[in-house]
């Protein structure tokens, strides 16, 4: 009490003793309970109600209001550390917070916290913080079976009697969030990456929470202050890890396995809108919707197409179309290459999509670098490539696919045509052979009007072919001769 105070002025005072040193992060319900102990009253309770205040129902901010009334140093600080109620959240630190990121029944302490010094430190409240970030010590409520008695003048005392102390620590390391929620309440720069960085406190817990119920997968969250503990420390780490480390955290969750219940599954992903919409800043929203629908596709359990088509390839498959376009085929093309190959695709059970592998993606690759172009068949026929389309419009040759406009071929398809128009019987009585393009140029009709007379009607033999020359270079021809 400050000795420049008068007599008469005490006794106009709200209480005659009074703490006057504010501690570090104290809050006013702190002050009043060492307040309690300094007046020598029964109970911090009994306490409050001496002054006119609900003892049952601590009003923080009548409480404020009482403290004014005294010559303390340090009312500013008192006040930011106490949590102060407008509406639906509480200011604390200069901190905007939801109400179910504060508590006033379920309250905590720090043992060693209070064996350096007994006070309240206003971080105990906040419902998140699961360790002390000072000594690596859990916050508790009490012993076992035996709770906390707030109601004692002094603070960190059971109701049995037992005093608490650094004999009752239990070790427990304190985790990022432990120290970004008591770092936020000192200093102002707490070193978050630039995703969160101008976010306010409220935004980050609220988020976290989120990413925490993605992974657990609750339809219907109880918020409890365990619950909201224990969700915002699940979530926080990924969170502050950015996307990629969102999107390998929520792959693991079990709910999000492809062996997982359709039902449950389709239920709870209609809920994740509306879950998200709590987290006021678009940017981050977005970036968890992002991370959860990534999840989901590496996953097996989306399609990437149309929104989700940036996310092709995260389960190191590719939709059909994606596929396609990657091999500068079209989608049909690609499924007429599929069905050549005897590619069993993966069809996804949920969205019924058919989807290709990398391997099998590959193996396409190779198939097409293997075919060949017309170029390449007019140089192994020995023809042009005008001659070549003309042999495939009569039936003659077959086209194996086309890639952007060009007919590609295939050598077996090659092979098979020129040993067809080799098989010749050499016995068979002619009128007299020549070289292919010789008869072409004295009869006046086209390359492919002489293979259709060499292979249907036969009205054409070949009678003699060198190896050493393209196909039709080497060819020797006659026509047949007509029995009577």
């Amino acid at each position: 009490m400050p000795s420049t105070v008068s007599a008469s002025a005490i006794e106009a005072l709200p209480m005659p003793i009074w703490p006057a040193e504010i501690y570090p992060l104290e809050p006013v319900q702190g002050w009043f309970q060492r307040a309690a102990k300094r007046n020598y009253a029964l109970s911090a309770d009994a306490f409050v109600d001496s002054l006119g205040l609900s003892g049952r129902d601590w009003d923080y901010d009548e409480m404020l209001k009482v403290v004014h009334q005294l010559p303390i140093d340090g009312l500013d600080a008192l006040e930011a550390s106490t949590p102060k109620r407008c509406d639906n959240i509480y200011e604390i630190c200069g901190h905007k917070l939801s109400l179910r990121f504060i508590t006033k029944s379920s309250r905590r302490v720090c043992p060693m916290c209070l064996d350096e010094r007994r006070y309240v430190r206003t971080w105990f409240d906040v419902v998140p913080v699961a360790s002390c970030p000072h000594h690596d010590v859990a916050l508790i409520d009490g012993l076992p079976s035996d709770p906390l008695d707030w109601r004692h003048p002094e603070i960190g005392w059971t109701k049995s009697g037992t005093k608490i102390g650094a004999e009752h620590a239990k070790m427990q390391i304190a985790s990022e969030l432990d120290h970004y929620i008591v770092r936020s309440f000192i200093a102002d720069d707490v070193g978050l990456p630039d995703h969160l960085k101008d976010l306010s406190l409220n935004t980050v817990l609220t988020a976290s929470v989120c990413v925490g119920k993605l992974f657990r997968g609750d339809e219907k969250h109880t918020p409890t202050h365990e619950n909201v503990r224990s969700l915002c420390q699940i979530g926080f780490d990924s969170l502050v890890g950015g996307g990629d480390t969102i999107t390998d955290f929520l792959s693991g969750a079990a709910w999000l396995q492809r062996d997982s219940d359709k039902g449950r599954y389709k239920v709870r992903c209609n809920d994740v809108p509306n879950m998200l919409q709590a987290i006021e800043d678009d940017g981050l929203r977005s970036l968890i919707t992002d991370a959860f629908a990534r999840a989901r596709v590496r996953n097996g359990l989306a399609t990437p197409s149309g929104r989700l088509s940036k996310y092709d390839g995260e389960d190191d498959r590719r939709n059909l179309k994606s596929a396609a376009r990657s091999l500068d085929v079209t989608s049909h093309t690609l499924g007429v290459l599929i069905r050549k190959l005897g590619i069993d695709s993966y069809r996804c059970q949920y969205t019924r999509a058919f989807r290709l592998s990398r391997e099998q993606i590959h193996l396409v690759q190779n198939y097409i670098n293997n075919s060949l172009c017309p170029d390449d068949v007019s140089r192994l026929l020995g023809c042009t490539t005008y001659d070549v389309h003309s042999l495939v419009k009569r039936r003659l040759l077959n086209m194996d696919f086309q890639m952007r406009g060009v007919f590609r071929y295939n050598q077996s398809d090659i092979n098979h045509f020129s040993t067809l128009l080799l098989s010749y019987d050499a016995d068979r009585c002619v009128n007299g052979s020549q070289p292919l393009r010789e008869f072409l140029m004295s009869r006046g009709v086209p390359l492919a009007e002489a293979c259709s007379r060499i292979l249907r009607d036969k009205s054409l033999l070949v009678v003699e072919h060198d190896p050493l020359l393209p196909l039709f270079a080497g060819l020797k021809v006659a026509e047949a001769e007509v029995v009577a």
